[in-house]
């Protein structure tokens, strides 16, 4: 229920959903973003971002670790969900540190620098990037939600 488990949960999302602008050259390779990363074919880029969701439905929900699992991850042209809960019953303290530590400006400005800011086609399309947490019995514990304004202010924010 710390910053080693979102750290882990992030890295282990962004290397199956958007490695390290990969999806970046692959739009390009397709003909589907142009030089400046904005989409050119909106059709072909709605087909990708199926695939893409249909390849990642293959293999969830998938256990990260003991605590964490990657229920499902949904991805258009616009917006991406990822949805995570934690396997382990939480105490109303572990819940409120655990959604105080993951809607930190600390792990925002990381979330944004790891997630979102490396991916050109994000900020060209105005595109939003929502991780939602869950706890055990499936409640929503928070979401977060970058886009390019939100990682833009967040940045800005001294640690």
């Amino acid at each position: 229920m710390n910053k080693l488990l979102l750290a882990l949960l992030y890295v282990t999302i962004s290397s199956g959903v958007s490695a390290a602008s990969g999806i970046d050259t692959s739009l390009q390779a397709d003909g589907i973003i142009n030089e400046n990363y904005v989409y050119t074919d909106i059709s072909a880029a709605s087909k990708y971002f199926y695939t893409l969701t249909e390849q990642y439905a293959q293999v969830l929900p998938k256990n990260l670790n003991d605590d964490v699992q990657i229920n499902s991850t949904m991805m258009t042209p616009y917006f991406a969900t990822i949805e995570a809960s934690y396997r382990q019953p939480l105490t109303a303290t572990e819940k409120n540190l655990l959604i105080e530590d993951i809607s930190s400006v600390q792990s925002m400005q990381a979330a944004c620098m790891d997630h979102f800011i490396p991916h050109e086609y994000m900020a060209a399309n105005n595109y939003s990037l929502i991780f939602a947490f869950y706890d055990s019995n499936h409640q929503p514990l928070t979401n977060v939600t970058m886009t390019i304004d939100i990682c833009r202010d967040a940045l800005q924010q001294s640690l």
